[in-house]
């Protein structure tokens, strides 16, 4: 079968930053860095905000004397514009391995670049994997031939790659397009925190996951959790930010999101909000909110008798009609 793994970009792989000091005129290997100190020839730069579309990751050929300028290996595939962030990388790409269920040692089965321009991180799709495996990722760089350790790497399970919403939209949710303050990283754990919360209140009413539903593809279902898990995951940044802000009622606010995203998961549970599936039909339900107890339908009558002391009757009325 295969598994998707979403291997996150951490902040640990980034150094020295600095940014852009004029557009590119046409795309090629000369950029001009507002300070190029700090960096070295067969060094690696993320040209771009680590996520972002158009980000790219390069190897540095050379450095020039005056500070500013500096040549790359290869050419760009996008113009870059003045202002965008420059930021070193120690390594350019992931060394994957796998420990089959039952194994003592992990296998490397795979090398990989670094994906600069998602912001999940470096997606990798095993062909050859099972659902019980575990991965581990280190980093390596081409260039010096250096691995960090596998043993500091932390050993995680494959999926389906799936998400309720993308971190981008959780950012622009959240008002933090361009705050370099708040990684990736950090988006993507607190959206990994807003999907359990999602999950966990949303388990009586439907069979998880619900990304795997055959409807779920470009359902209606599939918006209205895109929307709470970006205002619930928006809620909580806007909540640690702006402390100043909790229970204020203004554009930072963080607990109006919280409370926003939670209302509409009561709405769900409670059958107000029903999800969708790509063909408009609701999406099929887990029913858990029936009462089962004793007497129930098997018993065509009850007997007319007095079961005061009866130990499997769980209540009774106290009345007779």
């Amino acid at each position: 079968m295969s598994v998707v793994l979403i291997i996150n970009n951490d902040s640990e792989n980034t150094g020295e930053k600095t940014k852009l000091n004029a557009t590119q005129s046409v795309v090629g290997t000369a950029l001009e860095f507002e300070n190029n100190q700090g960096f070295s020839a067969n060094d690696f730069v993320c040209v771009g905000r680590a996520g972002a579309e158009q980000s790219e990751l390069k190897k540095l050929s050379s450095i020039n004397a005056d500070q500013k300028n500096v040549v790359l290996a290869s050419a760009t595939k996008f113009i870059h514009k003045k202002f965008e962030e420059i930021t070193k990388f120690f390594y350019d790409q992931r060394k994957i391995y796998r420990k089959l269920s039952g194994a003592s040692t992990y296998t490397l089965i795979a090398t990989v670049d670094i994906q600069v321009d998602r912001p999940e991180g470096t997606i990798y799709e095993d062909n050859t994997g099972v659902n019980t495996a575990q991965y581990k990722a280190t980093y390596y760089n081409s260039q010096t031939t250096t691995e960090t350790s596998i043993d500091d790497a932390v050993a995680m399970y494959g999926g389906g790659g799936t998400h309720y919403c993308e971190l981008s939209e959780i950012r622009e949710e959240a008002g933090f397009q361009n705050n370099d303050n708040i990684t990736e990283e950090r988006i993507y754990r607190t959206r990994a925190r807003s999907e359990g919360e999602i999950n966990a209140s949303l388990v009586s009413r439907y069979s998880l996951p619900i990304t795997s539903n055959t409807y779920w593809t470009d359902s209606t279902g599939q918006e209205l959790l895109r929307q709470i898990a970006m205002v619930l995951s928006a809620g909580w940044i806007m909540w640690q930010e702006y402390p100043d802000e909790r229970g204020n009622g203004t554009s930072k606010d963080g607990i109006a999101k919280i409370k926003e995203a939670r209302s509409m998961l009561k709405d769900i549970r409670e059958g107000k909000l029903v999800l969708l599936g790509s063909d408009n039909n609701p999406m099929t339900r887990v029913d858990t909110m029936s009462i089962e107890g004793y007497p129930n339908n098997s018993f065509a009558t009850i007997p007319d008798e007095n079961h005061d002391d009866d130990e499997n009757y769980i209540f009774q009325l106290g009345k007779s009609w």
